[in-house]
């Protein structure tokens, strides 16, 4: 801020010079503004482009571990599968195949193509369990009572 006085000139003879000075201080602060506008712009658009790799980031990294734990479900799908298919060699080399060795390879089955994630299936009884690979656990997913480790 500028005070100006009446001094050997009289005020009225100074008006030109304070308009010219007031335009080119408006002007500077005009060309300031949009200096700082435009950085603001700039700074902006780094931000945005900043998010937008840590969201494709993170994408990555989930998509990632989600490929691991399909891996993993799928490993072991075929752990179970020859489990089955071993107790199912012994029961009929030592015939013992009964109806009850045969529902539980039926069963078994069933929980194996559940746990494979590359058949998709659903188990009426399992739906809320999720399960955790490290190490392998299964967990509820809503709160409940009980709980598995």
């Amino acid at each position: 801020q500028k005070e100006i006085k009446d001094g050997r000139k009289p005020l009225e003879k100074l008006l030109p010079r304070i308009m010219a000075k007031l335009e080119l201080d408006a002007k500077q602060t005009m060309e300031d503004r949009r200096i700082q506008a435009e950085h603001n712009r700039i700074q902006e658009e780094k931000l945005r482009k900043f998010r937008e790799e840590q969201e494709r980031i993170e994408k990555e990294i989930n998509d990632f571990k989600e490929l691991i734990n399909n891996a993993n479900l799928w490993h072991y799908s075929m752990i179970v599968r020859a489990y089955i298919k071993e107790v199912k060699r012994t029961a009929i080399s030592s015939q013992s195949l009964d109806p009850v060795v045969e529902n539980w390879i039926i069963w078994a089955e069933k929980k194996a193509d559940w746990l494979d994630p590359t058949r998709n299936l659903s188990d009426p009884l399992l739906t809320d369990l999720i399960l955790d690979n490290e190490p392998f656990k299964i967990k509820r997913e809503k709160k409940s009572i009980y709980s598995w480790s």
